[in-house]
């Protein structure tokens, strides 16, 4: 274990792995376990970054065919360990959140609902598990429900700088979907909270443009 601390800390994720994997041969610690597992997925995501650099640059459908590919896999080992985590500790419901989020990744919306709910018992959670439950229902297209939970995250993520983006995604969403269901003025209420606090943040001041919201209010 303090070996591959060190490999790690020396960006040495391969050599890293093949010491945890090693050391799993010949002990079940629990820790060797877990640990091996964190290194696992970040070796995956760590391919998967490196097949976005060659797509970008070799700008061929190959490239983004690998792309796809190792992302999928690097989505399916995560939602394996979680998996597992939870089965070995059936109780924590940290563990049943992050569950849900690989659940939702992969697109099993149902499935994720419930364990992404565990998410809303701890203050720290509590914003993006809001966020994640209301995107679900406005794919399911219960619009209230889901601008309901927009509204709650921006409101949970607000005045913590950790949850910053948390909140800009929350108003953002919030306002999108106020704005499809025609609640124009719910819409620009949620859109100029965000341009306060990002003024270039996706396409906010273009729909806010769309809303009439600009020969309202001063530019920033």
């Amino acid at each position: 274990l303090e070996l591959a601390d060190l490999l790690l800390a020396e960006h040495r994720t391969y050599e890293a792995q093949r010491t945890l994997t090693k050391a799993s041969e010949v002990c079940r610690d629990p820790r060797i376990v877990e640990r091996l597992e964190d290194v696992n997925m970040l070796r995956a995501r760590e391919q998967v970054k490196l097949a976005e650099e060659r797509a970008i640059a070799e700008r061929s459908q190959e490239a983004r065919d690998e792309v796809q590919r190792l992302r999928e896999e690097s989505y399916r080992l995560e939602l394996d360990v979680f998996r597992n985590r939870c089965h070995r500790y059936p109780d924590d419901k940290r563990l049943k959140f992050q569950l849900g989020l690989r659940l939702q990744q992969i697109g099993n919306f149902r499935e994720a609902i419930e364990p992404l709910q565990a998410g809303l018992e701890f203050p720290d959670l509590r914003a993006a598990a809001s966020l994640e439950i209301g995107e679900i229902l406005q794919r399911h297209q219960q619009f209230p429900k889901a601008l309901q939970c927009y509204r709650q995250a921006a409101q949970m993520a607000a005045g913590d700088d950790g949850q910053e983006d948390c909140r800009k995604r929350a108003l953002y969403r919030a306002g999108v979907l106020a704005a499809a269901m025609t609640l124009n003025d719910t819409a620009r209420g949620y859109f100029w909270e965000l341009v306060k606090m990002d003024p270039d943040y996706r396409d906010v001041r273009t729909r806010l443009d769309k809303l009439g919201e600009i020969s309202d209010t001063p530019r920033l």
